[in-house]
């Protein structure tokens, strides 16, 4: 089956919002063994979505839809399918079904003599809706199925999975991925182990996802459950033999965030982690705490932006701020020690450096960042200069930080 996305907005093309929705599908349509094959945005103009259909529909078997289904006058997507298969719009007794089911679970009333959602072009499905008001539309056009589902997250994701997903099961394909740090690409495929993406085509298609840090190396594969945990198992012992290894932070599914995997590894050792943040702002605290289950390892942790507040709550010395700065790895140091000793941790992280634009020297730049991983026995710490806009230093000092993390509670 070959499946492609149209997703539909003004919003998007603008960058008012960013489409999740494509993310959606193609993950989900791997768990039942598809595979999403294109991804197309247009604006909400009903002669631009007509044209796109129809290009669409000769290379596709399935094209799924974003966007468009509410009831503003940018919401084109149903005009557009009329326009396409060259239909009125009419009564449809199934939508209004489902529109008065819906309005109901949430204590209203649907009012069809005011409202159009019942109305669709002729030889147009209505699906259900768990999670919102209007139905999604299924509509046939040439030899192609036209799935069209609204924009907004939730609705799309469960209109998904309810509706249309157990129709087009198949044995699942299940991504399976290497997460490496401190390796660019090309040292790894080029040098390193020249011959790795030949041995890994083996198992199913790969990829290569280069990241601040390292490379998350994926390998799609496919088949029953078994034959799948086998083929992990070949990949794992692959890897674990060639020079890649000592690289090699993580084994999963899918790409985790580092932050996942920091917790994964601070509760199977029972350990406790804080945080002291001047540049990052509480990101590292942040993304820990978006992990299931991170309550349990995650102490807390003091955003100490100002040198005052280094001072009275982490105990940063006078001298050592007059004398190398707060940017600076005796003022990561302090703020290290001092949060362990407060909070009594076993790791606590500290970070301060220039995010910029402005703040940067000839000695410091924009980008510069100091971290510290103080522990009961040792203070682990360096400075690196790092490159991006503000946002970016940011979540790079962050993922430096965790990644020193890591590090120091698996040695």
């Amino acid at each position: 089956m070959k499946i492609a996305m149209l997703v539909i907005g003004n919003e998007v093309l603008q960058g008012k919002i960013q489409d999740s929705n494509s993310k959606e599908l193609a993950t989900s349509l791997l768990s039942v063994g598809q595979k999403l094959s294109h991804i197309v945005t247009v604006p909400d103009e009903i002669e631009l979505i007509v044209s796109m259909l129809k290009q669409l529909t000769q290379d596709f078997d399935t094209i799924f839809t974003s966007g468009g289904l509410g009831p503003t006058l940018d919401d084109v997507t149903k005009p557009a399918l009329a326009q396409l298969v060259n239909s009125p719009m009419t009564f449809n007794q199934a939508a209004l079904e489902i529109l008065s089911n819906n309005y109901r679970r949430h204590d209203r009333s649907y009012q069809s003599t005011t409202q159009t959602y019942h109305l669709l072009p002729n030889g147009c499905g209505a699906l259900n809706n768990p999670t919102g008001f209007a139905p999604g539309l299924k509509t046939q056009f040439s030899n192609s199925t036209i799935y069209s589902l609204p924009g907004v997250p939730h609705e799309f994701q469960s209109i998904l999975q309810q509706e249309i997903l157990p129709a087009m099961q198949d044995s699942p394909m299940i991504p399976f991925t290497i997460k490496t740090a401190r390796i660019p690409e090309s040292q790894i495929f080029n040098h390193l182990c020249p011959q790795l993406w030949q041995e890994l085509e083996q198992y199913g298609s790969v990829s290569s996802l280069p990241h601040f840090f390292g490379v998350d190396i994926g390998v799609l594969l496919k088949g029953s459950t078994q034959e799948i945990q086998l083929q992990k198992k070949q990949i794992i012992q692959t890897i674990e033999t060639s020079p890649l290894k000592p690289y090699v932070i993580d084994y999963n599914d899918a790409p985790r965030d580092l932050a996942a995997i920091v917790v994964e590894k601070c509760i199977a050792k029972n350990l406790k982690i804080g945080f002291a943040e001047s540049c990052t702002g509480g990101l590292n605290s942040d993304r820990i705490t978006n992990i299931a289950g991170s309550s349990e390892v995650f102490m807390g942790s003091v955003i100490c932006y100002s040198n005052q507040v280094k001072q009275a709550l982490l105990g940063v010395q006078t001298a050592t701020l007059e004398k190398h700065g707060a940017v600076s790895i005796a003022c990561a140091q302090e703020m290290a020690q001092g949060l362990l000793k407060n909070l009594n941790l076993d790791f606590a992280v500290a970070t301060t450096g220039i995010a910029g634009p402005g703040g940067g020297s000839a000695d410091k730049p924009v980008g510069t960042v100091a971290i510290a991983i103080a522990s009961k026995n040792t203070v682990k710490s360096e400075l690196l200069q790092l490159k991006g806009n503000r946002l970016i230093l940011k979540q790079r000092f962050s993922q430096a930080s965790l990644l020193n993390l890591l590090e120091s509670i698996t040695s």
